[in-house]
């Protein structure tokens, strides 16, 4: 195959050990070769390194087209005992590395992940940490007569997986249970949604806590605006989509300190950071909230500040853009700020 002959150079020997594998991810990159040439486009930018790690490598090396790859998460992290992370794959790992040093541009959801990807292979000059964005207009507070301050709701969003950490936050409500009243609302499906349930009876929570399943994108900000805390659990974390979506809904947060959360929510200050795995922490912090209406408007209200001067879409299509404009031009990027 003349196309992969020609980007060889950007192809690890391992990856002749799979042919099929090597020739399907070819394919993939030579027809987005032909469609650059047809339309003339300026830039490749890829995410989570798709496909099969080597992002628009190969096809950078037929049509000189510069490359941006976004690292998100599962692309660079692996946890081996939760079975997570793309780069289990030997394939996908070794493709993923002559990414990261060949890429024109690297842009990482958070200095965790530009950490983690630099530690891979990176350019240290190159790489910009581009955090993500939410739309403050569909994301936004709920007029205060719609909370339900008799009885406040804690909310967790997210796939019912191991590794967001639901069934620590089932643990530490449960040390509330004779203090507090509260509801739960769990937003996602998942395969953990059994054992999630089951625990929920072991615990005494099935009767405050509803399981939402699936909510349609459309739907979920409502979910956001009525509760009154929002809580994510996560082992491990690139950044968190959800918690952006809690500071522009104007939820205080309780996160755990997993990777990239903690650089969304400043502690203190638009919520609180607890240890991974650590229940007790997490109760304290919810705890504190719950007995805290004042607080919990104060928090929310900055983390919707956050979320409208630092988060925005605007603010990270503006970085995007940037970062095109640089890859297209072959210029170096200031990087004495990373986000």
């Amino acid at each position: 195959m003349e196309f992969l002959w020609r980007s060889r150079h950007f192809v690890p020997r391992t990856s002749f050990g799979r042919p099929a594998l090597l020739y399907h991810t070819a394919r993939i990159q030579q027809l987005a070769a032909e469609w650059i040439n047809i339309e003339g486009i300026d830039v490749i930018h890829s995410h989570f390194g798709w496909p099969e790690g080597f992002g628009g490598l190969l096809t950078k090396a037929v049509t000189g087209t510069p490359v941006i790859a976004t690292m998100r998460g599962m692309d660079v992290l692996v946890e081996r005992n939760l079975g997570y992370g793309l780069r289990l794959s030997p394939f996908y790992d070794n493709a993923l590395r002559m990414l990261l040093r060949n890429a024109d541009r690297t842009t990482h959801v958070s200095d965790f992940i530009r950490k983690h990807a630099i530690e891979l292979g990176a350019t240290t000059a190159t790489a910009r940490t581009v955090r993500k964005g939410v739309d403050c207009d569909h994301f936004k507070p709920a007029d205060e007569t719609e909370t339900q301050p008799d009885c406040p709701i804690v909310l967790a969003v997210g796939g019912l997986v191991n590794r967001k950490g639901f069934d620590w936050i089932l643990r530490a409500l449960s040390r509330l249970v004779d203090s507090h009243r509260f509801a739960v609302a769990i937003a996602g499906d998942g395969p953990e949604r059994a054992a999630l349930e089951d625990l929920c009876n072991q615990l005494g929570l099935s009767s405050r806590t509803t399981f939402h399943g699936d909510v349609a994108r459309h739907e979920i900000q409502d979910l956001f605006s009525r509760c009154d805390v929002f809580v994510l659990g996560s082992i491990c974390e690139g950044s968190g989509n959800v918690l952006l979506e809690a500071l522009a809904s104007g939820k205080p947060v309780v996160c755990t300190d997993s990777g990239g959360p903690s650089e969304y929510v400043t502690d203190g200050v638009s919520g609180f950071v607890v240890p991974v795995a650590d229940p007790a922490a997490m109760a304290s912090r919810i705890a504190q909230l719950l007995d805290d209406p004042p607080l919990r408007r104060e928090l929310g209200r900055t983390g919707r500040n956050h979320a409208t001067t630092r988060y925005a879409y605007k603010t990270m299509l503006d970085e995007i853009i940037s970062t095109y404009r640089h890859a297209i031009a072959g210029q170096d990027e200031r990087t004495d700020r990373t986000g």
